[in-house]
């Protein structure tokens, strides 16, 4: 019901473009309460409801819409995964970012969980980290989640792990830098240690749509720290050309013997995100 007023809300506003054609499309919505208890989720009032959105109401950008079929996850969902994960803390990661970023534990499934929001903030999707040596450590929640919302298979590749909380920012004033990494757990480790423009991509491939995104932003200096393996440097590569003369690139290059930006100490990471020497003008950082 909260939903649906606050849809009401939003269309009686003022058109923000009155001299363009309406764009519409049918998003069906779910009202889900959910209570914990420590017994699981208790569901209610799941009747779909169709309401039709307008794109530009909703400050969409054109290279990057919603399909009909896009769904959302109710944040309430998340109180099902409220408790701090003791692997994380044990593993050198301190409450307070966990909590601030929202990573939870499903004992069900003994799954450390990472929400995965859009650009605009919106739950699209809920990460699980087995902790049980499963062949598959990460897995994307659907049927965890059908008692709630019903989903279709979310493509992780069209969205940009924290980016919702620098978006606005560098669409309109700058940020005087972002970090790019491949992991959700990489991007925890550089906030813990106090970098904060930091954004994980969910993996080694930089796809169309995420370029679409960050492409948007005024950068004062985009920092690749992929991976030092062959997908991480292909990615950087390919990121590294996307982004030639459009801002100052640094591709720094790993001490020898390390390979991902969260097996790094603290003086490690300053000293590789501050090879000012080996800015780039496309080249691979070990020609």
């Amino acid at each position: 019901a909260a939903d649906r007023a606050a849809l009401r809300r939003r269309r009686a506003r003022p058109h923000p473009h009155p001299d363009r054609p309406a764009r519409g499309l049918q998003l069906p919505l779910h009202d889900a309460g959910v209570d914990d208890g420590g017994a699981g989720l208790l569901v209610d009032g799941m009747d779909p409801v169709e309401v039709e959105i307008e794109l530009e109401d909703l400050e969409l950008d054109d290279r990057v819409r919603l399909t009909p079929e896009e769904v959302f996850i109710p944040d309430s969902v998340l109180g099902a995964y409220h408790a701090c994960p003791v692997v994380m803390l044990k593993a050198g990661f301190s409450k307070e970012v966990l909590k601030e970023h929202e990573v939870g534990w499903d004992s069900v499934n003994k799954r450390v969980t990472f929400p995965i929001r859009d650009y605009r903030g919106r739950l699209v999707a809920i990460q699980g980290r087995t902790t049980q040596g499963e062949k598959q450590r990460y897995v994307i929640y659907k049927s965890e989640l059908e008692a709630v919302v019903k989903l279709e298979e979310v493509k992780l590749h069209n969205h940009v792990w924290g980016l919702h909380l620098l978006y606005e920012q560098g669409l309109h004033e700058g940020l005087p830098e972002l970090i790019v990494v491949e992991g959700i757990k990489k991007a925890l480790w550089l906030k813990q240690n106090g970098w904060h423009y930091v954004v994980a991509l969910n993996g080694s491939n930089y796809s169309n749509a995420q370029h679409s995104l960050l492409s948007r932003l005024h950068i004062g200096k985009l920092v690749l720290l992929l991976d030092n393996d062959k997908a991480g440097q292909l990615c950087a590569e390919r990121m590294a050309n996307l982004f030639a003369g459009y801002t100052s690139v640094l591709w720094p290059k790993y001490p020898e013997g390390k390979s991902q930006p969260d097996g790094l100490h603290i003086y490690e990471l300053t000293q590789m995100l501050n090879q000012e020497g080996r800015r780039l003008h496309v080249q691979r950082p070990n020609e």
